[in-house]
């Protein structure tokens, strides 16, 4: 995860007038080092010479995210007007959609980071769940319909999930875990949902109580 921290804090300062800051009054000398620093450090991140560093306004890991979920750039794209991200790509945020694919389609790409989403219910996975924990699944069916189809509007349907089922935060995660990826755990489930298509998704929950 390394790489990917690096990566965000290389957008972070990008979107930063970093010259400017340099000419506010009373700066202090630590932070006029820090300053010195980020330039340097963006100035080595360049691989061309003639290449400025441009801010795309999508973080490194978010567009590792959609670039898994949605197969078709279009799609990226779509995602990314309608939470504010961009009115239209540029020629930086398609250049590096590319290098993602790429790198997501490598040895390379992190396993913690990989999605891996069912397409029909795993049964090895739902038979290690608890009886506590196949009780999530009508509450979580019936909640992600009603859910503003949003990462805070699905953790809203989780919450919801674990009160109406009378089980802890943990068996909904669990549970949630088991039907939509088939494993134990993995990367934040919210974020990852809000970019699927609901109906796809509450389906699974539908098909898995019968498993």
């Amino acid at each position: 995860m390394g790489l990917v921290n690096l990566a965000d804090e290389y957008e972070r300062l990008c979107a930063r007038d970093l010259a400017g800051e340099m000419e506010a009054e009373n700066l202090s000398r630590r932070k006029r080092v820090q300053l010195e620093d980020a330039m340097v450090a963006l100035d080595l991140s360049v691989v061309h010479e003639d290449q400025d560093s441009v801010a795309t306004s999508v973080s490194f890991r978010h567009l590792s995210l959609l670039a898994q979920v949605k197969p078709d750039d279009d799609a990226v794209w779509d995602s990314l007007r309608s939470t504010g991200s961009i009115d239209q790509p540029t020629e930086a945020l398609k250049d590096r959609l590319i290098r993602m694919r790429s790198w997501i389609a490598s040895e390379h790409f992190p396993d913690e980071m990989r999605i891996t989403l069912l397409e029909a219910p795993s049964a090895a996975a739902l038979n290690e769940l608890t009886v506590d924990q196949r009780k999530v699944l009508v509450a979580l069916e019936t909640n992600l319909r009603s859910a503003d189809w949003t990462a805070e509007g699905i953790t809203e349907a989780f919450k919801s999930t674990a009160t109406e089922a009378a089980v802890s935060m943990r068996d909904v995660y669990r549970a949630s875990y088991a039907l939509f990826m088939g494993t134990e755990r993995g990367p934040r489930l919210a974020p990852i949902l809000a970019n699927c298509d609901r109906e796809t998704m509450v389906e699974l929950v539908r098909r898995s109580q019968v498993v």
